[in-house]
């Protein structure tokens, strides 16, 4: 009785071991930006085969759990226009509720980042199709709604295009349908979506318009709802005035 207790004893403390080493060996793996690189481009070509749509990852590495540097990350649209891109990507990881499905995200950096708002022939936003996508997987489900907040964002050298393509060119010195945008440096906080509502504020904003319009400083709350773009309380300082909108 005693040597069968002594060698269950034996066998649990066998267990408990290897239980203690699975985790020493892949910690060390999972260090590895190779081997985070391999998972991100699996989780993201299964979600491009989902969406019928392309989401791509560079390099990858996931810093000490909480800090993530992505590159040349590329978000397609459904007509296969680029929607973001960015060549570097660093995040600090706040808070992660799978349950609750909220992600918060604490100081991020974006290096050269292109965004394109592309309304096409048949009067679809790119950016609404992804949110109507989150939508119709939460139509009649229990889930809660996704939650994404950013809190503070820099971004550096980014490029901007609001296009839509069912309206006529326009003849005006800035063309709304047709705006472009470059040389955008500024600093975006509290990033949020929600339900169908994306919003967020900026500030010490600087940029230079394809048609010779430059802003020097602006500093505006920014909400896409209803299919909607809504900018207000905007400051605006360009190259000979000052805008309070």
């Amino acid at each position: 009785m005693l040597k069968s207790i002594k060698r269950s004893f034996k066998y649990f403390l066998i267990f408990i071991g290897i239980l203690i080493m699975i985790p020493m060996i892949l910690y060390p793996l999972l260090r590895q930006p190779e081997i985070q690189t391999l998972i991100i481009r699996r989780i993201t070509r299964y979600f491009s085969q989902e969406l019928k749509s392309t989401i791509s990852v560079g390099k990858t590495e996931l810093i000490f759990f909480n800090k993530l540097s992505l590159e040349d990350v590329l978000i397609k649209d459904k007509n296969h226009d680029t929607l973001v891109y960015t060549k570097k990507l660093t995040a600090t990881i706040r808070k992660i509720n799978a349950e609750n499905r909220e992600f918060t995200l604490g100081r991020v950096s974006l290096l050269n980042p292109v965004f394109s708002l592309i309304t096409d022939s048949t009067g679809l936003l790119n950016l609404n199709w992804y949110l109507d996508l989150l939508r119709q997987q939460e139509k009649g489900s229990t889930l809660t709604p996704v939650k994404i907040q950013i809190n503070h964002t820099d971004i550096r050298n980014a490029s901007f295009s609001l296009i839509n393509r069912t309206a006529a060119a326009g003849g005006e010195a800035i063309d709304f349908n047709n705006l472009r945008i470059r040389d955008v440096n500024g600093i975006l906080e509290d990033f949020s979506i929600m339900n169908d509502t994306t919003s967020f504020s900026i500030y010490n904003l600087s940029f230079r318009e394809s048609g010779g319009f430059n802003v020097l400083r602006m500093n505006s709350d920014f909400h896409l709802a209803d299919h909607n773009i809504y900018i207000t309380s905007a400051f605006i300082n360009c190259d000979s005035s000052v805008l309070n909108i």
